[in-house]
């Protein structure tokens, strides 16, 4: 189901080098377009396709799992990553290693060893994350595409998307009668939008068809992670629901990594480098919030939303920051957080106030707001509808915009977060336009 460029890149990148890992975010389809790039070029391997799972094995057993994989045999006083290559020996083989993210360091050492020993081996590995071994060439794989909101609006252009393909054939398989028609098309394209393209979300969504009806599904997404479930019990258990796929890469976090993701969830549209050290790490310099924005899009868990002239911007995907407010909500620093998220934004707002009323850097400044603001939803999250309003009247008195109250997120999870402005939090206001909101 799709996927057309992206295995022609990945078999064009194999051609090329003897490790390919495709890395993804979590339920984005990597193992099925490693099993598809496999059936594509398992031609050119005389030696056979050998494929081994590594998800529910631990970094000692790697060496165990992998030779099992290509049916070698422990021999007394050898090690057995010995008898794997010399399993392998000089064969044409191509060797699938799924699931590496959690186990990284023992699937590089391995490969590097075989890889040294064994100079027809070819590997393609999955991994949310890059392995890092000599010669690796990585492909991420990203979510599938989905209906424009202002462009998609008949069901033939609707139907022409990924997503929306997915899910119907998933849907079939539930309901044999269900069609794409006038309609259900424009809900299947808001599911599909709502669930980020994910391939394992769309699957999960139509698997409720056959005991929930389709609008009733989709009232359900704004609890979209608990509602997720699949009843196919063969299906692993990281892979039964949504939630438990994003748990899975939650839980390879590093401590300071899972503060910082649980932290970026109050961004509603997406974030600057220095709006993300005002946030989630006030502690410590931009170079040390770099790391770990850098470490989290190399994890899959952060996307990387572009690099415009104002800098590099950042977003998480729907799914994964539904998950990741969970997480805010039962830790001991949701609060602290959303004051921070506020107090960031409220204080960009009445800085660039007098700008905007006709000061020299007004274009500048609209350009700023404009991008912090894009549909008014972040700023009026942050700051109950200031934002939008200095945005919209620049003449409005700054005593006027400190008593604006709350806006619509109020008394929802944003409205929680974005609670009432404390005089504990300090944000450095900006002497000078920010590069990047």
């Amino acid at each position: 189901m799709g996927r057309v460029s992206e295995l022609k890149a990945a078999a064009q990148l194999l051609s090329q080098t003897r490790l390919l890992t495709l890395t993804g975010s979590a339920g984005c389809g990597k193992t099925r377009l490693a099993l598809l790039l496999a059936e594509r070029v398992r031609k050119g391997f005389q030696g056979g396709v050998w494929f081994a799972n590594l998800a529910a094995t631990d970094a000692a057993r790697v060496p165990q799992v992998v030779a099992a994989a290509v049916q070698a045999r422990e021999a007394p006083g050898k090690p057995l990553i010995e008898a794997v290559a010399d399993q392998i020996g000089n064969k044409r083989l191509l060797l699938v290693m799924d699931n590496c993210e959690h186990v990284l360091g023992a699937c590089t050492g391995l490969l590097a060893t075989l890889l040294e020993r064994c100079p027809n081996l070819a590997t393609i590995a999955t991994s949310r994350e890059w392995l890092g071994a000599p010669g690796e060439q990585t492909l991420e794989v990203p979510p599938f595409s989905v209906p424009d909101e202002a462009r998609a609006k008949s069901v033939e252009a609707i139907a022409r998307y990924e997503a929306v393909a997915l899910f119907v054939e998933r849907a079939r398989a539930v309901l044999p009668e269900f069609d794409l028609a006038d309609e259900n098309a424009s809900v299947v394209a808001e599911l599909c939008r709502r669930l980020d393209g994910i391939p394992l979300a769309i699957e999960l969504a139509a698997a409720q068809l056959g005991r929930t009806p389709l609008e009733t599904i989709r009232a359900r997404m704004a609890d979209r992670l608990p509602t997720l479930e699949r009843g196919d019990h063969d299906a692993p258990a990281r892979h039964r629901t949504l939630w438990t796929a994003i748990q899975w890469s939650y839980d390879q976090l590093l401590p300071e990594e899972q503060q910082v993701f649980r932290a970026l969830a109050v961004f509603a549209e997406g974030w600057s480098l220095e709006a993300a050290a005002a946030v989630a790490r006030p502690d410590a310099d931009d170079f040390v919030t770099l790391d770990l924005l850098t470490r989290l899009v190399d994890k899959s868990m952060v996307a990387l939303a572009g690099i415009p002239d104002q800098g590099p911007r950042y977003r998480l995907l729907e799914s994964i920051r539904q998950f990741a407010l969970e997480r805010l909500d039962d830790s001991d620093d949701g609060t602290t957080v959303g004051e921070r998220h506020r107090e960031y934004f409220l204080v960009l707002a009445e800085t660039a106030a007098p700008e905007l009323r006709g000061g020299s850097q007004q274009a500048s400044w609209l350009r700023c707001l404009e991008t912090a603001a894009r549909g008014g939803t972040r700023l009026r999250a942050a700051v109950g509808g200031l934002a939008l309003e200095v945005l919209v009247h620049p003449r409005l008195p700054r005593a006027r915009a400190k008593r604006v109250g709350p806006g619509p997120g109020a008394g929802s999870r944003e409205g929680h977060h974005a609670g009432a402005r404390s005089s504990m939090v300090r944000i450095r206001r900006p002497r000078h336009v920010p590069r990047a909101v």
